[in-house]
């Protein structure tokens, strides 16, 4: 009997970060997945909340999947939904591996081969039956791994279209509302805004916004709006860590405004404006635009790492499908 309390089941990591890490099962249910609450916690945005179980059933365990979003596979093979377990069985949840170990169980396999040979010397020679055809093994489904260039250029156009031309269009409208021609200074306006739009950032954001007229606010919400959904499009298209797609996407949108920027005054870099000549004194020019283009990059990475963090860790959605935005 006091073996028996020795016995301990146990789940030995074989991937990764998981690599020789040994979980014992010490409940009758052993829960696997993201939450809080899970015995087995793993924090990858891949796995479910909660992700999987294994119960003790009388003198064996199985496998249960909760209806995970990347699956659960025991010896390559999805568990669909509960499976038995056998000692040294390999369990992925999703693409990270354990092997399951129950000593009880390996006790009974030594002994039944010996209890078979034993029997099959009082009995005649009888041929070996032919082996069983082998069935494939369904790999395991791969899971979207993203891409962050993808969603950082998807994100800084989608940038662009809100902050820059979503200004545009408040323009003409307010032009519009007075009385004047919806279209005579569209391009005008494209223009004038190309000329000074990283710097809108700091002017809207900073001590120059004017919030005496209604089109000032709305052109304010429509910058910050426009940078907090870039960070949540390079979240859920990249699916990379939050702080690494928010750095990159800042770090691109900047050089992609001011590359708009530059264009639009003909790549006459001595008339790009420079952003805090009015507000540090006795700064010479080049020190103050890196200055402000530090300035702009810590907003953008604020409002976009904002964006990140409004995207639900592992979202619930069919193979290939597009993440939730909450």
């Amino acid at each position: 009997m006091d073996n028996e309390k020795d016995i301990e089941v146990v789940l030995i990591g074989l991937s990764e970060i998981y690599k020789d890490n040994t979980y014992k099962l010490v409940k009758d249910e052993f829960l696997v997945g993201r939450a809080r609450d899970c015995d087995l916690r793993m924090d990858e945005n891949t796995i479910s909340g909660h992700h999987a179980k294994i119960l003790k059933v009388q003198d064996h365990y199985e496998v249960e999947d909760l209806q995970s979003t990347n699956g659960t596979f025991l010896n390559g093979l999805r568990v669909a939904p509960r499976s038995r377990l056998r000692s040294g069985d390999k369990l992925k949840f999703d693409q990270y591996e354990f092997q399951f170990i129950d000593p009880s169980d390996v006790s009974r396999t030594l002994v039944a081969p010996r209890a078979a040979l034993a029997e099959a010397q009082k009995t005649a020679v009888r041929p070996a039956p032919s082996p069983a055809p082998a069935i494939p093994l369904r790999a395991a489904p791969k899971t979207r791994a993203g891409s962050l260039a993808g969603g950082v250029l998807v994100a800084v156009l989608a940038t662009l279209l809100i902050g820059l031309g979503g200004n545009v269009l408040l323009r003409q409208a307010t032009i519009a509302g007075s009385g004047g021609a919806l279209l005579d200074s569209a391009w005008d306006n494209t223009v004038n805004l190309a000329q000074s739009y990283p710097v809108m950032h700091q002017a809207h954001l900073w001590a120059e916004a004017d919030l005496g007229r209604w089109q000032n606010i709305v052109s304010i919400l429509l910058i910050i709006v426009s940078v907090i959904l870039g960070g949540i499009l390079v979240q859920s298209i990249g699916r990379r860590k939050k702080i690494v797609s928010a750095i990159a996407y800042s770090v691109i949108f900047v050089l992609a405004a001011l590359l708009f920027q530059a264009a639009a005054l003909r790549f006459r870099l001595q008339a790009l404006p420079l952003f805090f000549s009015g507000l540090v004194q006795g700064l010479s020019p080049w020190p103050a635009f890196g200055l402000g283009v530090l300035y702009i990059f810590g907003v953008v990475l604020v409002l976009s790492l904002v964006g990140t963090l409004l995207v639900r860790k592992n979202p619930r959605t069919p193979s290939g499908g597009t993440p939730s935005l909450i």
